[in-house]
């Protein structure tokens, strides 16, 4: 798979290597989960590093990436939660 990975750094098609070195015109169900888990991590990778917008926090502009988001959504929801139950318990 590390072999693989390179190629796939490389930008060569994982699916057309391994038609070739299968000498096969189409995919097989490995050929295509192997080129999908390729995939897979890049695309985490690039929703997590990409910037979805901007802020200002103590007059400094700042930028906010997927991940960051998530976590403060995740933070906010938890609060939220936890705030719900308190007051359920209290009932």
């Amino acid at each position: 798979m590390s072999n693989l990975k390179k190629l796939y750094d490389k930008n060569i098609n994982i699916m057309q290597y391994l038609r070739d070195k299968t000498n096969s015109k189409e995919n097989n169900s490995a050929a295509i989960l192997t080129s999908y888990d390729m995939q897979a991590g890049s695309y985490v990778k690039n929703f997590e590093e990409n910037k979805i917008g901007s802020y200002y926090h103590n007059g400094n502009k700042e930028e906010l990436s997927a991940k960051e988001f998530q976590k403060i959504k995740f933070d906010f929801i938890g609060q939220k939660f936890n705030e719900y139950i308190y007051i359920y318990r209290k009932q």
